[in-house]
Parts: C-alpha cells; structure tokens; sequence
C-alpha cells in the first residue's frame, strides 16, 4: 500500500492534481512512465545486489565455523595423543 511518505505516492497526487496539456486527469505522459521503470529496475538491481552479498557473508560465516570445528577436533586429537603417550 501507498503511505504519505513513499516518493511513489507523492508522485501519484502530483500527477493527479496536475493535470498537464494534452493529457487526460490521472494519466501519465510516457516519459515517466519511463523513469519509473528504470527507477524500478534500478532497485531490483540493488535488492539482488543485496541478498547476494548476504549469501557471500553467510558462506563465509559458515566456512569460518568449519574452520573453528576442524582446529577444535585437531587440538582434541592433540590431547588424546598427548594422553597415551603420558600413560605409556
């Protein structure tokens, strides 16, 4: 839904209250319908940009957790080996 706030909104009411030459009330001239949609492309494009970069930091969350649970299990083994080797 449209709010007051949204550019998108505001736009509306300017170009329903405006009626320019040769134009009916309420219907846009083509150059902005234009803009609007490069407008839009332009945020789909950020939107993507977005969730790929969360994708990116996931991965390496998940890579760096990997990390820590292989160095854990290492120093484990460590201890284990230290251990027979104290009992023998």
């Amino acid at each position: 839904m449209l709010q007051r706030g949204d550019s998108l909104f505001r736009r509306k009411c300017v170009i329903l209250a405006v009626k320019p030459q040769g134009t009916l009330l309420g219907e846009r001239p083509e150059e902005e319908e234009e803009e609007e949609e490069e407008e839009e492309e332009e945020e789909e494009e950020e939107e993507e940009e977005e969730e790929e970069e969360e994708e990116e930091e996931e991965e390496e969350e998940e890579e760096e957790e990997e990390e820590e649970e292989e160095e854990e299990e290492e120093e484990e083994e460590e201890v284990e080996e230290e251990e027979v080797d104290e009992e023998a």
